[in-house]
């Protein structure tokens, strides 16, 4: 069973009731899954304008499904949607959510390139650091050479 997160910015320009009654047909399809779970963040502003709105009411939803269809039709739905601003829909079973921090092979991969990248840093670093003894060592001869 696939966990989704799906987070939705309605138009902040109508009030609460009027915003959650113009997605209700989206939340319907959603509402009877398993671990169905809403999140009302509120009315918030935009970073940019999205159809010339400056604020936006979000809500986050987060249930299980094994039907991908509904998935789907959600979207649909959404696109279709004048209210609706903008919608994410995440599957947080894919790599890069939920099961990428249980997965014993992405884990073991993920550690060999942190420690790939260590090796990498020093390896800069002594380079870095025999370049300035370099610089050090030429700055004292010409230094010694100018003396003379």
């Amino acid at each position: 069973m696939a966990k989704y997160e799906i987070m939705l910015v309605v138009d902040g320009s109508l009030d609460k009731k009027t915003a959650e009654s113009n997605i209700s047909d989206l939340v319907k399809l959603i509402e009877k899954e398993k671990n169905y779970k809403v999140t009302d963040l509120g009315n918030k502003d935009l970073a940019y304008k999205i159809n010339g709105q400056t604020k936006g009411w979000y809500f986050i939803y987060n249930f299980e499904t094994e039907v991908t269809s509904i998935i789907a039709e959600f979207r649909r739905l959404v696109l279709l949607n004048r209210s609706a601003l903008r919608h994410l829909i995440i599957n947080l079973e894919k790599e890069y959510g939920y099961k990428a921090t249980i997965n014993e092979k992405k884990i073991k991969f993920s550690q060999i390139k942190a420690k790939k990248y260590e090796e990498k840093q020093k390896a800069m670093k002594a380079e870095w650091e025999s370049r300035e003894k370099a610089q050090a060592e030429f700055a004292n001869i010409t230094k010694g050479s100018n003396n003379e």
